[in-house]
């Protein structure tokens, strides 16, 4: 049977258990997520803050299509989903930086 969006979403304790075994140090990072809407569009910004303080934003944008009923919800998904995805790339990119500040270049 296909997962849905809905089923592979993972709750605050945890989520998977892929490295069970193995002795691991448990950390925590906040994402936080504002939303604001105008009309038919809406701007969501992601930021994550590390237990150093370290702050990294994405942003994603929806606009609803004149046609579409107005469900305010379904520009959320995409707005936050977008800034979520954007997120991911900078943070890549931090990762990505370290390595090479620290080993030199690829």
């Amino acid at each position: 049977m296909p997962l849905s969006g809905r089923d592979l979403a993972t709750d605050h304790r945890g989520g998977t258990d892929f490295a069970k075994g193995f002795a691991m140090e448990s950390k925590q990072w906040a994402v936080q997520v504002y939303i604001s809407e105008d009309r038919d569009d809406t701007v969501a910004r992601a930021v994550l803050i590390t237990r150093d303080g370290m702050r990294i934003s994405g942003v994603g944008r929806a606009r609803r299509n004149p046609v579409d009923r107005p469900i305010p919800e379904i520009g959320d998904e995409f707005a936050v989903s977008r800034a979520l995805a954007d997120l991911a790339v900078r943070l890549h990119v931090v990762a990505a930086d370290d390595i090479t500040q620290l080993t030199g270049p690829m």
